[in-house]
């Protein structure tokens, strides 16, 4: 099963932040941000939230 992830404004503009600073550096801080924040939402969106 999948869902469909609705989000706040706030997290979109937090999201494309993040998305800057990691084509930018992929290893800095904000980066890694990225990438974990991303690895959570595909989790939540196939039903891992345990991941």
């Amino acid at each position: 099963m999948n869902f469909h992830l609705i989000h706040h404004p706030d997290f979109s503009r937090d999201m494309d932040r993040l998305h800057e600073a990691w084509k930018r550096d992929r290893d800095s801080p904000a980066g890694r941000e990225f990438q974990a924040a991303m690895a959570a939402l595909r989790a939540l969106r196939v039903g891992r939230d345990v991941e």
